[in-house]
């Protein structure tokens, strides 16, 4: 079974619930229940087919061409389809570690266990469970207290403090029938616990619940919650297998990644609702113009990330521009009933052997970025870039190889490059200007890279030029002093050549003036119907002379955001989102008010990628806002 095919079994796992949903709501006489779910069935009769699951296809164009007196019904029989499917879906094989000394004992326990799709494997000592688990994906263990060279209690706490073993389920089998150590057990992380002599039924239940709980642990941090696509870790996957494959055949691999055009003023115009319609419908039509070998993935937000096995470059940008023509066709509407159009940038670059997943998303990161700057609903490649212009940028470095380096990446990019290696020097030759971005060593001797950014801002011809600071500090305190003295982002070495790239220019982005978007949306409250590209903002009289300041410190919190999500500091992120939520609104910035609420929430919670969605959305609309009388 081929991965794409395992990605759409438990991807129609949420499409039967937004199935059974939407039948419900249509019994109810709910408002759009029955477009709802002409919308699933369409995308399952475009897919199923696609996916090797003709009778899917069958059953949804059933649904979707059924008069609305008999929707309900069609409904129940195209469930009924998936519901088949998915039962008889072959079981992924899972690995059981028995830990117990005794022979007969563990022979025992592997008579009982064995079964279908199953990998018994057995350690009589705690040594021999750690080799085990450090050379084998293990799904569950069954864990004796008494071994030779360890309590076995003490081996569970050790488990449970290590992240890759925290959740592995652990079911202790002991002589101990005291309350006490059974307590004891659960009480450091065992799942559950048995007494030998042991019931053999009851534990076989055990063992078959606790399995069934990691494989629906497993489909779930695999997959998208709200548009049904494999997340990044299954993208991970696929793209490492993948690459192992083309290394052995020689056969060519490329990836792409693409996301919405103007996506943040359908959600401004019309909601975060809208914007997860938008989302959702879009997964589902790209993959009816995708092969099923190529898996398509939610990356992030609005991104989106397509991996073409056995595809040249010019192959994947075909399939993207049939994408295009797909989504071209697809009607949108507003809450109020307005049609709009949906469009995406892409980019696409053919992996070579060796090539991490970073450097390639990263690399076709950057293609996208020259797609969108090109004029947006467009595919390019290296092929197609148009030669970019010369810029020249001011180097700071006292490391002589790692400004060599930079020369060479930066170089081969476009840029000129002057390279000064103290602070000192290069504050004396570079009065003049010229330059449209610096990037400065923080630790340098003489003069440290913090007076010298500050001095650097001091300057007239330094004003509207990118700063990017470059450290092998990486503390928020640091990055917070930064940004306070005027830098524009803050990277921690070691940083691939090509993260520095898109971040220098995504800097430059925030100086230069945003494209005009195509004005298919509604103007919302804060937009200004004379220029659909700016928010226009009239903010109270009284703080019309503090707004300069204002924005220079929210696109400060830009980067403090970006370093604590690095750094997985989630009391930075919520602090600075309660900040923003807390200051907005009396600024007269109603949308910082709500990207500042939801960074909060999301912090609170932990999520990363909320976090991240946000703090997009809080770039884009710092680079679209405009101050009016």
């Amino acid at each position: 079974m081929n991965t794409i095919e395992e990605y759409y079994r438990e991807a129609l796992a949420a499409r039967l619930l937004a199935l059974g949903t939407a039948r419900q709501a249509i019994l109810d006489q709910a408002p759009d229940a029955t477009a709802s779910l002409r919308r699933i069935s369409h995308a399952l009769r475009g897919s199923g087919g696609t996916y090797g699951y003709p009778e899917i296809s069958a059953a949804a164009r059933t649904v979707e061409e059924a008069p609305d007196s008999h929707l309900a019904t069609m409904s129940e029989k195209l469930m009924d389809v998936i519901r088949g499917i998915l039962a008889t879906a072959a079981p992924r094989r899972v690995t059981l570690l028995i830990v117990e000394d005794d022979p007969d004992m563990a022979h025992l326990l592997q008579h009982t266990l064995q079964g279908a799709n199953r990998t018994i494997l057995v350690a009589a000592t705690a040594t021999g469970a750690e080799e085990v688990l450090q050379n084998h994906e293990v799904s569950l263990i069954v864990l004796d207290l008494m071994l030779p060279d360890m309590d076995g209690r003490h081996l569970l706490v050790r488990l449970r403090e290590r992240p890759d073993t925290a959740a592995l389920p652990v079911v202790v089998l002991s002589a101990n029938e005291t309350e006490l150590a059974r307590a004891e057990c659960l009480a450091v992380g065992a799942d559950a616990y048995f007494v030998k002599p042991f019931v053999a039924g009851a534990f076989t239940d055990a063992i078959r619940t606790l399995l069934q709980r990691v494989g629906d642990a497993r489909r779930e941090s695999r997959v998208d919650a709200l548009t049904g696509l494999p997340n990044r870790p299954a993208f991970r996957e696929a793209f490492s297998q993948a690459l192992s494959l083309a290394a052995r055949t020689g056969m060519p691999v490329s990836v792409g990644i693409f996301d919405l055009d103007h996506f943040k003023e359908i959600t401004d115009s019309y909601g975060h609702a809208a914007g997860d319609r938008v989302l959702c419908r879009v997964a589902e039509t790209m993959p009816v113009t995708l092969r099923q070998s190529d898996v398509l993935a939610r990356w992030g937000g609005d991104e989106f990330v397509v991996l073409f096995p056995n595809t040249r470059r010019g192959g994947a940008v075909r399939a993207f521009e049939a994408a295009m023509e797909a989504l071209a066709r697809q009607r949108f509407e507003s809450p109020t009933g307005k049609p709009f159009g949906v469009t995406f940038s892409a980019g696409v670059v053919e992996v070579r052997p060796g090539t991490s997943i970073e450097e390639a998303v990263i690399a076709a990161d950057q293609i996208l970025y020259r797609a969108k700057a090109a004029g947006r609903n467009r595919v390019m490649d290296a092929e197609r870039l148009p030669p970019p212009s010369t810029r020249r940028v001011l180097l700071v470095e006292d490391d002589g190889m790692v400004a060599a380096h930079l020369l060479r990446d930066l170089t081969r990019d476009g840029f000129e490059v002057v390279h000064f290696s103290s602070g000192a020097t290069a504050l004396a030759a570079v009065h003049e200007g010229g330059f449209s971005v610096v990037i400065l060593d923080v630790v340098m001797p003489h003069m440290g890279g913090f007076e010298v950014l500050r001095r650097l801002r001091s300057l007239p011809a330094f004003a509207r030029v990118p700063i990017v600071m470059l450290t092998a500090m990486g503390r928020v305190e640091d990055v917070a002093r930064a940004i306070d003295l005027g830098a524009d982002d803050y990277l921690v070495k070691p940083v691939s050549p090509a993260e520095l790239l898109t971040r220098i220019r995504r800097s430059l982005v925030r100086y230069e003036t945003p494209v005009e978007p195509p004005g298919a949306h509604d103007p919302g409250p804060e937009k200004s119907s004379a220029n659909r590209g700016k928010i226009a903002i009239r903010p109270p009289t009284g703080v019309r002379d503090l707004i300069p300041h204002y924005l220079q410190n929210r696109a400060n919190d830009v980067t403090i955001l970006r370093r604590a999500l690095e750094e997985r500091n989630f009391e930075i992120l919520r602090r600075t989102g309660h900040s923003m939520k807390g200051s907005g609104g009396g600024y007269g910035f109603r949308g910082l008010t709500e990207i500042g609420d939801r960074i909060e929430a999301a912090a609170l919670r932990e999520d990363v990628v909320t976090v991240q969605s946000c703090v997009g959305e809080l770039v884009d609309y710092l680079e679209r806002v405009e101050v009016v009388s």
